[in-house]
């Protein structure tokens, strides 16, 4: 009976512990979402961290996980778990069971506090394109021009070959474009600089050029290169430039060069279908057939 009693006593008191530390862990928890909306709000009315998304995610992670840990130790110390020991094997089996979680969430203050890329930003990542939506702790979320979200892993936004096309304030933006040989090729690089100096997209510095790049198997390539802000749609600039320039060159009689492809007949060729011809139309000899008939009747 004594022991029996012993044994409920003790379940009763690991039970106790247990709602302790989880109440415990739940009240910091709750702080910690306060101090967070506090310290990010007092952040962001300051005038140099106005529009540094990045820079408060990561102010807001860091308070977190500092008020969580905390929380975590005060509450082992209340229910009298040796905190030296709990520790050392509570990382070994977390470092050893969460390792990539681990390496995701320390890629995320990597990425967030190194400010090579942030939210909005346009980058491409094997073969696609896409804005970037979100950072958390574990993945970046991009969504592609497809309508579809991109879920990367921070390490791989790290490690991998990623190009920001926004990490700089401007972005060079070129297409080609053949004309036909007799162009006036001074008028199509006079008419095209035009164009590009009518569009508002388009900087002045760095400034534009429009060059002969080529001469093609049917035109004359001309290559233009211009310049726009990173804050614009580039696909869009590109896309109203093209067309601009088109209808200039239609409006100036210049002629756009397609491709063409013109066939002669090989001499040996030709002679050869002579021949053919001629044998065709010979007449045939029908008479070996009538004589070896008469031959047969003879004998």
């Amino acid at each position: 009976m004594i022991q029996q009693a012993n044994e409920g006593i003790g379940v009763v008191d690991i039970s106790w512990k247990f709602l302790v530390f989880i109440g415990i862990f739940i009240i910091f928890f709750i702080v910690g979402k306060i101090i967070k909306v506090i310290v990010s709000n007092r952040i962001a009315k300051k005038p140099q961290y106005q529009g540094r998304t990045e820079f408060i995610i990561l102010v807001e992670r860091l308070v977190m996980i500092l008020i969580i840990a905390f929380g975590i130790l005060v509450g082992l110390e209340m229910i009298d778990i040796d905190i030296a020991w709990m520790f050392g094997a509570f990382s070994v089996g977390l470092g050893l069971a969460f390792r990539g979680t681990f390496e995701n969430i320390i890629a995320s203050f990597v990425i967030l506090s190194q400010h090579k890329f942030k939210i909005g930003d346009l980058v491409k990542i094997n073969e696609e394109i896409g804005k970037i939506s979100k950072i958390d702790m574990r993945t970046t979320d991009i969504e592609t021009f497809h309508g579809s979200k991109i879920i990367v892993p921070n390490v791989d936004m790290v490690s991998n070959f990623v190009e920001n096309l926004y990490a700089q304030p401007h972005r060079r933006l070129d297409f080609n474009v053949g004309v036909h040989y007799k162009s006036d090729l001074d008028q199509v690089i006079k008419i095209t600089e035009l164009v590009l100096q009518a569009d508002p997209d388009i900087l002045e510095t760095p400034k534009s050029a429009v060059i002969v790049s080529g001469i093609g198997s049917s035109n004359i390539e001309i290559a233009v290169r211009f310049w726009v802000s990173t804050e614009c749609d580039i696909f869009l600039a590109k896309s109203r430039i093209i067309q601009r320039v088109l209808k200039a060159y239609s409006e100036n009689n210049i002629t756009i060069a397609y491709q063409t492809m013109t066939m002669s007949p090989d001499p040996y060729e030709r002679n050869i279908s002579i021949a053919l011809q001629n044998t065709a139309t010979t007449k045939p000899i029908s008479n070996t057939n009538t004589e070896f008939s008469h031959l047969k009747r003879n004998t």
